[in-house]
């Protein structure tokens, strides 16, 4: 299901973990179920690990940077 989307797959990690830290605002908590919600697709995706903990990461953060950009 995920490899027939034409959606880069670089980008599935990034918007699970951009759609957890928007629902529940803890970068924290979001860094430790992201991983658990995207183990069982990751042989799918074919992506070096390294590769999908950073792109974690970055969805972690864009909301935080959103919102400091909305506030000051």
């Amino acid at each position: 299901m995920v490899i027939n989307s034409n959606l880069p797959l670089i980008l599935i990690p990034f918007l699970v973990a951009v759609a957890i830290q928007t629902a529940q605002g803890s970068k924290v908590v979001t860094m430790l179920v992201v991983p658990g919600i995207l183990i069982p697709v990751l042989p799918e995706l074919g992506l070096p690990l390294e590769i999908v903990l950073m792109s974690i990461a970055s969805g972690t953060f864009l909301m935080t940077i959103v919102v400091y950009l909305i506030v000051y």
